[in-house]
């Protein structure tokens, strides 16, 4: 990857909004961090379809409470 296609931020709910207005149809992304961080929040954020949030890893109802 390029430089200038490189991002990173403090935390997942920081790289949301940033992502998201970046995000156009057919891009793709590598979301990487530690599961404290939450990355989860980003793919989530990022999905076309949200009805697949179901195939999300770490969606039980105990983890989203955390």
């Amino acid at each position: 990857f390029s430089k200038e296609n490189v991002y990173t931020f403090d935390t997942a709910k920081d790289a949301i909004q940033p992502i998201t207005q970046l995000a156009q149809a057919g891009d793709v992304f590598l979301v990487k961090g530690s599961q404290s961080v939450r990355t989860e929040y980003i793919v989530k954020a990022l999905l076309a379809d949200s009805s697949d949030i179901k195939n999300l890893v770490r969606q039980e109802r105990e983890w989203r409470q955390k």
